[in-house]
């Protein structure tokens, strides 16, 4: 990863609400990315097709996708915030920080 590419993609994160983030789920377009990454490095890996290290990131659970119990709970708040990138053909999401964030949103228990 260049730092030159980590420096864009860190640029080009910004605030989104689950709102906007739906149409990338219903097409299985989102991936969650846990609050112990880096989302701009995950976002490099991505672009970069590193496969072996995006494996190792979904085997260990620190990317997801989305489960239908947490899709039901953030389309009953819309308004549920997240930090997002876009690297086609995928948009991955954070969970914003804030108190009680220290993963992505959790499903419901």
């Amino acid at each position: 990863m260049s730092d030159e590419l980590h420096a864009r993609m860190a640029s080009e994160i910004g605030p989104v609400f689950w709102s906007d983030l739906r149409a990338h789920a219903a097409r299985n377009g989102l991936i969650l990315v846990a609050a112990d990454l880096d989302l701009a490095a995950v976002a490099c890996a991505v672009a970069d097709d590193d496969s072996a290290k995006i494996e190792r990131w979904l085997e260990s659970g620190l990317l997801s996708r989305p489960k239908a119990a947490q899709i039901q709970t953030w389309d009953a708040a819309l308004d549920t915030p997240f930090r997002s990138v876009v690297v086609q053909p995928f948009a991955l999401a954070q969970a914003a920080a804030g108190p009680g964030s220290g993963n992505v949103p959790d499903e419901p228990r």
